[in-house]
């Protein structure tokens, strides 16, 4: 009896999981001091970040369709890569539903200068990407 009750909590939450229908939790706090939140809206973007300072760059997609945002320049000089997050904006993770990708950086201390951030939307590596988005940081 006990087996067969443990089963059926089980298949009942496995099949509300993927159904959607049970939120899974965002994120609430982050441990990084952030002093700026660049949100990429399609538009390529600059922005003036203070040197030692964290900033964090914000970009959506659709759940489900198997596209990622990554960071194609990972050798950075004056940006150093802090921690990235993937969220479902609606709460709840639904196929075409908008999910939103955090990425956290810390512009080194001694910083001076600018550098592109180079953000691709793509399946996987060596795709051609569906979209780009460009972020130069000017470090001061």
């Amino acid at each position: 009896m006990k087996k067969t009750l443990v089963s059926l909590v089980i298949m009942m939450f496995i099949s509300m999981t993927a159904s959607g229908s049970v939120p899974i939790e965002e994120v609430k706090w982050c441990h990084y001091p952030i002093s700026m939140t660049v949100m990429g809206n399609g538009d390529n973007q600059t922005v003036d970040v203070k040197a030692g300072n964290y900033f964090k760059v914000t970009l959506e997609s659709a759940a489900g369709t198997g596209y990622r945002w990554e960071l194609d320049n990972k050798n950075m000089v004056l940006v150093n890569a802090a921690e990235q997050n993937v969220a479902s904006v609606d709460k709840v993770f639904l196929p075409g539903g908008k999910v939103r990708w955090e990425f956290y950086y810390k512009v080194n201390p001694t910083a001076s200068g600018q550098e592109t951030l180079r953000f691709s939307l793509r399946r996987c590596r060596g795709e051609i990407p569906a979209k780009e988005f460009l972020l130069t940081v000017i470090a001061r």
